[in-house]
C-alpha cells in the first residue's frame, strides 16, 4: 500500500502541474492573440493542460477512494479506464457470420 505522505505529495505534484500548465497555456492564447501568425504554438500548452488536469482527476478519484473505504473499486476503475483507446479512437470489430450467413446484432 501506498502512504498518505506518498499520496499528499503525489496529489500536490499534481495539483501544481495543473496549475502551471493553466498559466503557460494562458500566455500562449494571450501571444496568440497578439499575433495571429503565432496560433499553432498554442495546441503544445492546451494538449499538457488537459493531460494534467486527467492526472489530477485521477490522483482525486484515488484519495477519496482510499477515505470512503473504496480503494479497491477504484483501482479497478482505473485499471478499466487504462485499457480504453484514447482521443476516440474506435475499436474495429471483425463482423463475424454465424451459420444462416446472417450478422449477429
Amino acid at each position: 500500500k501506498i502512504s498518505a505522505k506518498t499520496d499528499d505529495q503525489r496529489l500536490r505534484r499534481a495539483w501544481r502541474s495543473l496549475v502551471s500548465s493553466v498559466v503557460i497555456s494562458a500566455r500562449a492564447a494571450e501571444n496568440a492573440a497578439r499575433n495571429p501568425a503565432k496560433t499553432n504554438s498554442v495546441v503544445e500548452p492546451v494538449v499538457t493542460t488537459l493531460r494534467n488536469r486527467n492526472e489530477f482527476k485521477r490522483m482525486i478519484t484515488l484519495v477519496e477512494g482510499k477515505l470512503s473505504g473504496n480503494e479497491q473499486e477504484a483501482e479497478a476503475l482505473e485499471c478499466f479506464l487504462r485499457t480504453q483507446p484514447c482521443f476516440g479512437r474506435k475499436r474495429k470489430h471483425a463482423e463475424v457470420s454465424n451459420n444462416n450467413g446472417n450478422n449477429p446484432l
